[in-house]
């Protein structure tokens, strides 16, 4: 393969490139042609080699105009004359257009697709315009923070997907998808093949994620209960607390313990409960379980009940359960392999 054909790792790894071939329904076998053999003036941004030719591609980051559809008819006549490829398409990516220019471009038939704005500001990281590399410019980014942390859960979901599909899939806009995934791949949790990102180190994604949100730093308080028995204890103040209605939910290791049915004998509960007047009526004593009490109402955004015991979701117990570190990471695995079988 020469160099005229390679298809280059920045190349592959633009989602605004992948965004465009789906747009233009071209086969995924469609390669990505390097125009750095080309002269400067007549190279154009995006070059695609299908078995029928070649597309012509121009990127606009904001509306484009004349200018851009002149560059687009030079570098067809410029290909057509010295290189030994059909070309049968010309394409401007670009936010919007003028109404004449958008009538110039149904005449001169020249594709135009309007993507995600998000999409677009992947130009100001992802330099292959000019140097098919990728820029350096990049700020600290947490995963643990709600949104990051639902790009990381939907990943586990689907195994492996493209970010534009996390984004869509996870809610998350565009931009903090791509600065989420960035982070995973710096930290070597992650790894892209083509346009697809899958989880490559699970032990480096736990060991992140507990350095980044150790859940014993969250803790409000800890209550001595008169139960000698965990279950027993969750399934009781589930009982109390929800017909007093008050908003609350376990987590972490009694959570994990009924998501996975794990054998698990733990002596510690762990719970949200935001109100600080119902610590009251967890019964105080001198059994040998213990209750961790965080305060986050965020956290019960999502609950559901097993075996009578009001538990977080599964997403938050699976952070939670990870913030613990190594002290419980036989039950923190199986919960991870179990969300990604489950979804």
């Amino acid at each position: 393969m020469n160099d005229d054909t390679i298809l280059n790792e920045a190349d592959a790894r633009s989602e605004l490139i992948h965004y465009v071939i789906q747009q233009l329904a071209l086969s995924d076998k469609a390669s990505i042609k390097s125009p750095n053999l080309l002269p400067s003036a007549v190279r154009p941004d995006i070059l695609i080699d299908t078995s029928n030719g070649i597309y012509i591609v121009e990127v606009k980051r904001r509306s484009a105009g004349l200018d851009e559809i002149s560059r687009l008819l030079l570098y067809k006549e410029y290909y057509s004359r010295t290189q030994n490829r059909r070309v049968i398409g010309l394409v401007l990516v670009c936010p919007k257009l003028s109404p004449t220019v958008a009538e110039i471009t149904k005449i001169l038939d020249i594709s135009v697709i309007s993507p995600p704005i998000q999409l677009l500001t992947e130009l100001e990281r992802y330099d292959f315009v000019k140097t098919g590399k990728i820029s350096t410019q990049s700020a600290a980014q947490r995963l643990t923070t709600p949104k990051a942390w639902s790009v990381v859960v939907t990943l586990l979901t689907l195994h492996a997907a493209s970010i534009l599909e996390l984004s869509r899939k996870s809610g998350v806009s565009y931009g903090l998808t791509y600065k989420t995934i960035g982070a995973l791949e710096r930290r070597q949790i992650v790894k892209r093949s083509k346009f697809l990102v899958a989880l490559s180190n699970e032990e480096k994604l736990l060991d992140g994620i507990a350095w980044e949100r150790p859940l014993e730093s969250l803790k409000i308080l800890s209550i001595q209960t008169e139960y000698n028995d965990w279950y027993e204890a969750a399934t009781q103040m589930s009982a109390t607390l929800s017909k007093m209605h008050i908003p609350f939910a376990f987590t972490a290791r009694t959570a994990g313990s009924l998501y996975t049915k794990y054998g698990s004998h733990f002596n510690i509960m762990d719970m949200y409960l935001p109100e600080p007047d119902a610590y009251q009526f967890i019964p105080r004593g001198n059994g040998s379980v213990t209750v961790n009490v965080f305060g986050d109402k965020h956290a019960l955004r999502e609950t559901q009940t097993i075996d009578s015991i009001v538990v977080v979701g599964k997403a938050q117990a699976l952070l939670d359960l990870i913030g613990l570190g190594l002290s419980t990471r036989d039950l923190t695995l199986s919960m991870l392999r179990n969300y990604v079988a489950v979804h």
